[in-house]
């Protein structure tokens, strides 16, 4: 008897819903947790931008972070 690999979740909505972005931390969250590094490359801040970031942008560095962390890209 042999056991069958779980088939892997669709990503969340990743592009336009209605004209408006969709969270992308939960799209990096769902690479996380099948272990895979997050493939699109990310804008960096300068320092202006970085001292008024906005929630999403916090949530998304956190993300981004433990992406980093768990597919072992320093």
């Amino acid at each position: 008897m042999t056991i069958k690999p779980k088939a892997p979740i669709p990503p969340p909505i990743r592009a336009l819903l209605n004209y408006r972005w969709v969270n992308e931390w939960e799209l990096v969250d769902w690479y996380t947790d099948m272990v895979l590094p997050y493939p699109h490359p990310q804008k960096k801040l300068n320092w202006f931008e970085k001292l008024f970031k906005k929630d999403w942008q916090i949530k998304l560095e956190e993300s981004l972070g433990r992406n980093k962390a768990l597919c072992g890209e320093f």
